[in-house]
């Protein structure tokens, strides 16, 4: 049951949102900096240059993306941290692949 402070999504709410995590998800694949956001995602991370950095390490853990050319090189600068760090958020998360001999 429901308590009187929960407040679901509507179908309009979770489908915006949907869109934004698809574009953020592009454009960090797309190695976009801050500087080159459109100013509608920069509003929806608060205009915050932090929040958008913590938006970069997650996607390119999860996506598990290489640390050469990817634009988590300015926020991490040492590989070996870089990789360690996702190794660890794919443990907490359960996305080690298989292929790793892990799981």
């Amino acid at each position: 049951m429901l308590d009187d402070n929960h407040v679901p999504f509507n179908d309009g709410d979770f489908l915006r949102l949907l869109c934004q995590m698809e574009q953020l998800d592009k454009l960090v694949l797309s190695n976009t900096s801050w500087d080159q956001l459109p100013a509608a995602v920069k509003q929806a991370l608060g205009n915050s240059r932090s929040e958008y950095g913590k938006a970069v390490l997650d996607r390119c853990y999860r996506y598990q993306v290489r640390w050469a050319g990817c634009i988590a090189q300015e926020i991490i600068k040492d590989e070996k941290m870089y990789y360690s760090d996702m190794l660890a958020f794919l443990r907490k998360h359960l996305l080690v692949r298989s292929a790793l001999g892990i799981i």
